[in-house]
């Protein structure tokens, strides 16, 4: 069952509030009050849709011949998967309101998904009648999208004539939108004989191919939209024409896993699977996906088995490799994470999340004797110790990554004395490694503070002002040193891409999205994840990762760290993610002005291939 009404043409779904919720505690809580409040509740995601339930059902109870409010439950109630309590609803709501034209027109979507073609006619007909002298039926439905599905209720009872009549009608009323394309495309394949009812010349066997050929191609192109839900509607459509075809239940399961429908994925792929011979590519691709399923449920030993089953089928699976990284990872086995997130990255060379998993595991495994020797020849360690404290060994890392990010040339560039600054290591390949000494990363901070001066100079600042900089959180640029604090080096890195991010001394604050609010008035928990290091998103930034990653809401608080904390006294939704979460650096480039953003990659959930994050 469907995640909500979404048919061959057409979303009736009123329009997002403002913000999250748009209902004041001062307001009356009349049937209205309760109306808008489901209508919030619905639009502010799948697990508030019980809320959005009870909400219209009290709307329903205070005013019984409410149309509107027996159509939004039916909307909720569908977007449940409960579509037979949604055409209830639906024919409650044209039964008070003969003209209501958008419920006729759900009511009709809902009657063809119950194959009762005769009624869904009806219904399209009496939509089409409410609507006379109009184009559209509002909430985005056109005239033009209830004539394309009359066109196909009549299709399905064999009524060709009367099928032809209503495409061509959607097609004179809207030929460059959504609803006409597809009316043309019907026309299309009606005219070439492609889709011919059963009292044509053609064989039962060649129709029902042609019909899964052709759902299955408007399920695609759906896809390709990113309009999940109808891209899933055709998929069972062209399913019903040919149950065996392997590729359907799984590219059905693929998008049942970005809505978050876990165990209706899971079906898909294990009947896909029953079509695949053994060893097939595809095989291992469905294991691969059931493996991610299985530890998005939390059953890791399961997605341990799913995933060495994909790798063992196929080594080029990138997405099994990770994901077993990430079980070992789980069960402290760092050599086994790091040989498979290895392999992930052999497969995919740029994947993100194998690249931060190798760095974890290849930190946690070190073996402290290892770890000391190198502590002891860059000079952070004396010869004599045999322990190291967290910021001796945090000081180490902060050294390994100014390595990468080429400070050892930079010291090079300054004329720096390379004997003191830097010692070689020789590699068990025998290569040599140039790696920076604890007095050379003095010098890197020294001469890059330095640098980072003069640029703020350069761009207007006063030098009596510099030191006393602060980034747009309220954090010093500099410390009493005067050397780049972190917040410091993320604003100068700003600055050489043309970024201005500091403040000056006499300047306040600024408060802008997703940058945490100083203030007192914090409930308990927001207090708590901002000490934790979380930064807060705004629900539209929220939106715009979900769409980019591929990532549905739960998959972003399973996998990575959003939380979300409703606030009871003053009805509001919040979102946080930690700021070391490689989500935030998402976040931050959208607030940069990139809205599109590429090469998230993924096979499946932690692979790459689609382009997204979780595909």
């Amino acid at each position: 069952m469907r995640a909500n009404p979404n048919f061959p043409v057409g979303i009736s779904l009123f329009a997002f509030c403002a913000s999250l919720f748009c209902l004041s505690a001062e307001e009356p809580q009349n049937a209205q009050t309760h109306l808008r409040r489901c209508r919030d509740y619905r639009t502010s995601g799948m697990e508030r849709l019980k809320e959005a339930v009870a909400e219209c059902l009290k709307a329903t109870e205070l005013e019984p011949r409410n149309a509107q409010a027996y159509h939004e439950l039916g909307i909720v109630h569908n977007a449940s998967g409960n579509l037979k309590e949604a055409v209830t609803a639906w024919e409650f709501a044209v039964r008070n309101d003969p003209q209501y034209a958008l419920a006729y027109y759900d009511l009709g979507l809902g009657y063809y998904e119950q194959d009762q073609m005769e009624k869904a006619i009806e219904a399209y007909q009496s939509a089409i009648a409410a609507s006379e002298g109009k184009s559209a039926l509002g909430s985005g439905i056109s005239l033009a999208a209830v004539y394309t599905n009359l066109g196909v209720a009549h299709l399905a009872l064999s009524q060709d004539s009367q099928a032809e009549k209503a495409f061509r009608k959607a097609y004179a009323l809207d030929p460059k939108a959504e609803a006409g394309h597809i009316a043309r495309e019907y026309l299309g394949q009606m005219f070439r004989g492609k889709i011919e009812s059963s009292s044509a010349k053609a064989e039962p066997g060649k129709q029902r191919k042609d019909l899964h050929a052709f759902h299955s191609s408007l399920a695609r192109q759906y896809y390709e939209q990113q309009k999940y839900s109808e891209a899933v509607q055709e998929f069972r459509k062209a399913l019903r024409y040919k149950p065996q075809d392997p590729n359907g239940h799984i590219s059905l399961g693929g998008i049942l896993i970005l809505q978050g429908k876990l165990q209706e994925a899971e079906e898909e792929f294990e009947e896909g699977l029953k079509f695949l011979p053994q060893g097939a590519p595809l095989a291992a691709y469905c294991y691969s996906r059931l493996g991610d399923i299985a530890w998005l449920q939390k059953q890791s030993d399961l997605a341990a088995e799913k995933y060495s089953k994909a790798a063992e089928l196929n080594p080029q699976d990138a997405n099994a490799h990770i994901g077993l990284g990430r079980y070992y990872e789980s069960r402290a086995l760092w050599k086994e994470a790091v040989e498979s997130y290895r392999k992930g990255l052999e497969v995919e060379p740029a994947n993100p999340i194998a690249k931060a998993g190798l760095k974890r595991a290849e930190e946690k495994g070190e073996e402290i004797p290892d770890l000391l020797a190198e502590m002891v020849e860059r000079g952070i360690l004396g010869s004599a110790r045999t322990e190291f404290a967290r910021e001796e060994k945090e000081l180490l890392q902060k050294m390994r990554q100014a390595e990468k990010t080429g400070a050892v040339d930079y010291l090079k560039s300054r004329g720096a004395l390379l004997k003191v600054f830097v010692m070689e290591k020789k590699e068990r390949s025998g290569r040599i490694r140039l790696l920076l000494t604890a007095q050379g990363f003095e010098k890197y901070k020294f001469f890059r503070s330095q640098d980072a001066l003069r640029a703020f100079e350069f761009n207007g600042v006063e030098a009596k002002y510099v030191f006393f900089l602060r980034d747009r959180r309220g954090e010093p640029v500099y410390n009493a040193s005067g050397q780049l604090t972190p917040e410091g080096e993320a604003v100068y890195r700003a600055l050489l891409s043309g970024q201005k991010k500091w403040i000056l001394p006499s300047e306040p604050i600024p408060q802008e999205p997703g940058v945490p609010s100083k203030n007192k008035g914090d409930s308990p928990e927001v207090t708590a994840l901002r000490l934790a290091g979380y930064e807060e998103v705004e629900s539209p930034e929220l939106q715009w990762l979900i769409q980019q990653t591929g990532c549905p809401q739960v998959v972003l608080e399973r996998e990575f760290t959003l939380r979300t904390v409703q606030e009871t006294a003053t009805d509001r939704t919040r979102f946080f993610v930690h700021g070391k979460d490689m989500l935030m650096a998402f976040i931050a480039r959208y607030r940069a002005g990139e809205t599109q953003i590429q090469g998230l990659g993924g096979t499946g959930f932690f692979g790459s291939g689609s382009g997204r994050l979780c595909q």
